[in-house]
């Protein structure tokens, strides 16, 4: 957000119009971000393999780490809505790095969701950007043609592409306000995804040179592990992708963007993971159920504690009026 604090209108970031004036150079922003290689490696630790790496990103979903390269703040607000879908693809080896979820309509003055001001509602369509295999996309791809309104742009670090969408900007997040235009503080561009694409990959190189400085003096393990971990973070770079998918249809609230990879996903795993998967789903579904019926079990209780109360209440009000009338009554006799 430093490069943006600046800007006199809501930013585009990296995913913006590159006809914007807000649209700057991207090259070098994050490179040039100096954070202190015991700081990372605190933070990343060597990865031995690309599930260590996933394991980063899990960390980074839930709190236990507070930056990626890609990433140098936390989930916003927003991504609660999406955080179990977001876990279970970078479970799966879908390295997500940025989302957002469908808003349709909300007011502009929402606590989480809105932006702008007053009076207004604000609109979005939701998107995924991650790094992925080339299997995994070829699978995702081979899904596409029955999901008709998602739209995406994948790319690897030497260039080579494969999009489904046309050539400019698709607005992804958009505000309407009484007696203004239509905002659109947010757009995926084709030509800002590919200038962004080589950055996002350098950073790979610059999580994968902090292990070129020299392991502890006399410990050949150590330097075998940071040389294996340089190894696993070049083989991500070379071999990978980074994608953007959106759905274009915000106010569907059958269907969501995650339907696709879910399928993706359950297609990868073996007999046993599926079985493992199914378990731990019919497992949080007990644990809810069990919360649901102990929140109706307090509202029961505090339903009867209220009506309890209001009997108390209400008798309390007749004792009051009797002690009122017995009163008058006193004093009528001193009067007699």
């Amino acid at each position: 957000m430093s490069r943006t604090s600046n800007w006199d209108e809501y930013p585009n970031g990296r995913w913006g119009d590159n006809r914007s004036p807000a649209y700057g150079e991207l090259t070098d922003y994050y490179l040039a971000y100096k954070r202190p290689k015991k700081s990372q490696l605190k933070q990343w630790g060597l990865p031995q393999c690309e599930g260590d790496v996933r394991r980063v990103f899990l960390k980074f979903l839930s709190g236990k780490i507070s930056l990626l390269p890609w990433c140098d703040q936390a989930l916003t607000g927003e991504s609660t809505r999406i955080l179990r879908n977001l876990n279970a693809m970078n479970r799966a080896g879908f390295l997500t790095i940025n989302s957002q979820p469908s808003v349709n309509a909300a007011s502009s003055t929402d606590s989480i969701h809105g932006w702008g001001g007053e009076g207004g509602y604000v609109f979005q369509k939701a998107y995924v950007e991650f790094f992925c295999s080339k299997d995994m996309l070829d699978s995702l791809i081979a899904l596409m043609p029955q999901y008709p309104l998602l739209s995406y742009h994948a790319r690897n670090f030497e260039g080579k592409e494969t999009l489904n969408m046309e050539e400019g900007a698709n607005a992804v997040t958009w505000g309407v306000f009484p007696g203004r235009e239509i905002i659109q503080p947010t757009v995926v561009d084709t030509a800002s995804f590919r200038v962004w694409s080589e950055e996002a990959f350098e950073l790979w190189r610059m999580w994968e040179n902090i292990y070129k400085k020299k392991a502890p003096e006399g410990k050949e393990e150590s330097k075998e592990k940071y040389e294996k971990a340089q190894d696993v973070l070049k083989g991500i770079r070379e071999s990978y992708f980074l994608v953007n998918v959106v759905d274009n249809d915000y106010t569907n609230s059958q269907a969501t963007i995650f339907d696709i990879f879910n399928r993706v996903i359950t297609q990868m795993m073996s007999k046993e993971e599926l079985q493992e998967a199914v378990e731990k789903v019919e497992n949080e579904n007990n644990e809810l159920t069990r919360q649901m019926d102990g929140m109706k079990r307090l509202q029961l209780s505090t339903a009867a504690d209220l009506q309890k109360a209001s009997e108390e209440n209400l008798q309390l009000k007749k004792m009051i009026i009797k002690l009122q009338k017995e009163l008058r009554d006193e004093k009528a006799k001193k009067y007699l």
